[in-house]
């Protein structure tokens, strides 16, 4: 069986569905250029650090799960966000946004935040901001 340590997917312009499930080495993953990326779904990793989002045209949520290991989570030109949820993400020092003007509630509690994220300023329909109990 193989197992990756980091995985980039660039440049996948058909790419609809992706499903990441229980890649136990798995340490960074990078997509960029998915323009029409419905639906995915990343779980079970136990190593997973970093995720980066570039240039993502379609997907309008993100939703980690509760006692993740992510440090790391960078949107950057996401048109169509307007929803993330990084609660309970007990190791999660780091997040940015990068154009991403649609983005209106943002779940940060129970985080690991080193300082605010300045980026969280440049979100114009930000409606709603839980940074509760970092």
């Amino acid at each position: 069986m193989l197992f990756l340590e980091k995985l980039t997917l660039q440049n996948l312009i058909s790419l609809r569905n992706l499903s990441l499930n229980s890649n136990q080495q798995l340490m960074s993953i990078s997509f960029g250029n998915l323009t029409v990326l419905e639906s995915k779904s990343i779980m079970y990793f136990a190593k997973l650090k970093v995720i980066d989002f570039k240039n993502l045209n379609s997907p309008t949520s993100f939703n980690s799960t509760p006692d993740n290991r992510l440090e790391f989570v960078s949107f950057e030109n996401t048109p169509s966000l307007t929803d993330v949820n990084l609660g309970r993400s007990s190791h999660l020092e780091t997040v940015m946004f990068i154009d991403a003007p649609r983005m209106k509630p943002l779940d940060l509690s129970s985080c690991r935040l080193i300082s605010f994220p300045v980026s969280i300023l440049t979100l114009t329909s930000l409606e709603i901001l839980n940074m509760q109990n970092n």
